[in-house]
């Protein structure tokens, strides 16, 4: 752990929870019982594993901690989440933060990404309209999705709950939310099958490129014989 030698700037602590912090408010390092562990910015990995009856009211103000599956020499395997969408879950004091990135390069669904995000967007927003979400963030871009979002939950719970409760959670969102994009490609879909009906009316695919092709072929030929 290089960044445990750094000397801290101020330290924060609530409960079995210790936080050491740089200058700019970065976590250098974060002790859980004793074992410490590296911080990323604002937030520390920490194995679910060695999160045993941590509650969130344990965690510091100013710090996030993000349960993984486990690391293996300074390597982070992250927790699933969900099946579809990948997650970036961190659990602060009283609440859940999510983030939500996917690359339009790497998108593999048969929905279209634009699709998704405008889906996932109506479904978080009207979780937020009923307070089951505090705050909904969407970056527009063409290449990629970046949501982000809040869960608010109860700060009693420990961070092993809290963590199959948003594990839930998510995957209703992210049921509902292909739905809705599944919904919004079938009306695209009906859209192009309409424009394309009105060229079957010129004849079958085959008629089509043939008359296209044997035109450009007598053309070239008419070309060629004048030369």
């Amino acid at each position: 752990m290089g960044q445990k030698y750094k000397k801290p700037a101020r330290f924060v602590a609530s409960g079995k929870v210790k936080a050491f912090l740089s200058e700019s408010g970065e976590v250098l390092y974060v002790d859980i019982n004793g074992e410490l562990y590296e911080g990323v910015g604002d937030f520390v990995p920490v194995p679910i594993s060695d999160l045993r009856k941590v509650r969130l009211n344990q965690i510091p103000e100013e710090v996030f901690i993000e349960p993984v599956a486990y690391i293996d020499k300074n390597i982070v395997y992250m927790l699933r989440f969900g099946n579809i969408l990948t997650y970036e879950v961190k659990f602060g004091r009283g609440s859940a933060l999510v983030n939500v990135e996917e690359w339009a390069a790497d998108w593999k669904s048969y929905i279209g990404l634009e699709a998704m995000k405008d889906a996932l967007s109506s479904t978080l927003r009207e979780l937020l309209s009923k307070g089951f979400i505090s705050f909904v963030d969407v970056e527009d871009e063409d290449d990629m999705m970046y949501v982000s979002f809040e869960i608010p939950l109860p700060e009693t719970m420990t961070i092993r709950n809290a963590v199959k409760t948003v594990r839930k959670i998510l995957r209703e969102i992210e049921k509902e939310a292909t739905i809705r994009a599944s919904l919004l490609a079938i009306k695209e879909a009906r859209r192009n099958i309409e424009k394309s009906s009105r060229k079957r009316d010129e004849g079958s695919l085959v008629e089509r490129v043939s008359r296209i092709f044997y035109k450009e072929v007598e053309e070239k030929r008419e070309d060629f014989s004048k030369k």
